[in-house]
């Protein structure tokens, strides 16, 4: 009798696939959102996906070795808006990449929404080393101005920009060194999030960029963001950072008080009014590891610290002045003579703060000006410490690696590209649809529909049959059996400011 009860209990337990432990599913009560799109139907409390591309458990993105799902700890992107941090739906392939590592991006939806379209702005950090070179992928419906920085590290080969309202949005990339081998395409294409019951084309996007350049290295997705960090591949410990039993010039710089190593870090530019020749050593600290100096002049400059030399340099805040003591950074046993007195509306980021003389500095949330989004840690565009720099201390130049030119694997020689050319895909990849140029509509990949484009993820809606309460007001109508408003300052589908 035993033997019988374990073996029910073994064959109950056969019919439950593998696949649906462990994963997040969503939740229903008869209906499951995006059905057109996934095939989804609610089984036993929960949605199922048949759909080619979908998972049938999650009903999210899997397309080859990219399986996407929310909050994964492989994640190699993060994403915030207004310093808040998103969720992210991800997914990071494990198996060996072609030439080159393509990442992708993608948001509904800047830092703004607005009617008429007008661009919002989302900034993307590339960091890491790039072993290989790195194909960009940036993906919205609403106009985005994409600002891409990326240090001498990142061999940016191309940036690829999708987007409903291609002919409004942009890619700036005035903060990428050596930008002027980077090729540049625009498409017009729906949104890929990384969830696509309501609406976008996550699926067809992947299959396109694997048709053309090779399976994607990762995808991260989410509804709206005005930061990306990605995170190419693990950084490795420079020459300069690995210890050595022969100090190299760069390395004995870093460590002499009357030595500045002469290098175009990279770093965030969002409050500062220096743009010359960048500078930079180390400090005392484990944590701000080291100092940069951005020159507006010799005696007057921007401050930067970081925790590694080809990261990026983060803004240093003061949560009891506005940066006086920073001069310790670079080496002043005295308070600085002048900073600028705009530091009231330092805007809401994340770096480096500390209040007072001697204090480690620790990494959070700075800025937000003076509302209710104040952080109570203040940041400057510049700062005088009365001292001129390099001045008369000896300077070391250093480009952050040996050789920055990407070799091609070997049997495979290089394309030479120019800025907004249109170049051929790898050998042997077929290119499933034509290369465009702004204000062309391309062609979805064989077998996938484009998605309606007015097609928005799922927002709580009013159902009607005929009347919407509030038109005065709102503009609402009745627009097959959901309220659609039209007057400024309400959301079209959910008729809320």
């Amino acid at each position: 009798m035993m033997f019988l009860w374990a073996l029910t209990i073994i064959s109950v337990l056969a019919m439950v696939p593998l696949q649906s432990l462990d994963l997040p599913r969503k939740s229903c009560s008869g209906y499951c959102s995006g059905s057109y799109k996934t095939g989804a139907k609610c089984v036993n409390g929960f949605c199922e996906c048949s759909k080619p591309g979908y998972n049938k458990y999650t009903c999210l993105p899997e397309v080859g070795n990219c399986r996407v799902i929310p909050n994964n700890p492989d994640a190699v992107a993060a994403a915030t808006l207004k310093s808040v941090t998103q969720t992210v739906r991800s997914c990071l392939n494990t198996v060996d990449v072609h030439r080159y590592q393509v990442h992708v991006l993608g948001v509904y939806e800047g830092n703004v929404h607005t009617r008429p379209p007008t661009a919002g702005t989302t900034h993307v950090y590339v960091e890491g080393v790039g072993e290989k070179p790195v194909v960009l992928a940036l993906s919205s419906y609403e106009p985005v101005r994409w600002v891409i920085h990326a240090g001498s590290d990142i061999q940016l080969h191309a940036v690829l920009m999708f987007s409903y309202y291609n002919t409004i949005s942009s890619v700036d990339l005035s903060h990428v060194v050596n930008s002027t081998s980077v090729l540049v395409e625009k498409r017009r294409r729906s949104s890929a999030i990384g969830d696509d019951s309501g609406g976008g084309n996550t699926v067809g996007l992947i299959k396109l960029l694997n048709a053309r350049w090779g399976p994607i290295k990762s995808f991260s997705g989410c509804y709206k963001a005005d930061h990306w960090t990605l995170t190419v591949s693990k950084p490795k410990a420079t020459a300069l950072e690995q210890p050595t039993s022969t100090s190299t010039p760069v390395e004995s710089c870093l460590e002499s008080k009357d030595c500045w190593v002469k290098y175009n870090f990279l770093f965030e530019d969002n409050w500062n009014d220096c743009h010359g020749d960048q500078y930079v050593k180390k400090t005392k600290y484990q944590v701000g590891k080291y100092v940069g100096v951005v020159l507006c002049s010799a005696n007057k400059y921007k401050l930067f610290l970081s925790d590694s030399l080809t990261g990026r340099f983060l803004n240093i805040a003061d949560g009891s002045g506005h940066g006086q003591d920073h001069c310790e950074f670079i080496g002043r046993t005295t308070d600085a003579k002048s900073i600028d007195n705009d530091f009231w509306n330092s805007p809401a980021t994340t770096g480096y703060s500390r209040s007072f003389r001697g204090k480690t500095p620790t990494i959070g949330r700075i800025g937000g000006g003076t509302g209710s989004t104040w952080s109570g840690q203040y940041y400057y565009k510049w700062i005088k410490c009365g001292v001129s720099i390099p001045g008369d201390s000896r300077v070391v130049t250093w480009t952050g690696s040996e050789d920055k030119t990407p070799q091609p694997p070997t049997g495979e020689p290089e394309p030479t590209l120019k800025p907004d050319k249109t170049i051929e895909p790898p050998t042997g990849e077929s290119e499933p649809e034509p290369t465009l140029k702004p204000d062309k509509t391309p062609q979805p990949p064989t077998g996938e529909p484009e998605p309606e484009p007015n097609l928005k993820p799922v927002l709580p809606r009013k159902s009607c049959s005929s009347y919407c309460s509030g038109s005065y007001k709102t503009g609402a109508k009745c627009v097959n059996g959901f309220c659609e408003c039209s007057q400024p300052g309400y959301n079209k589908y959910t008729c809320l400011h």
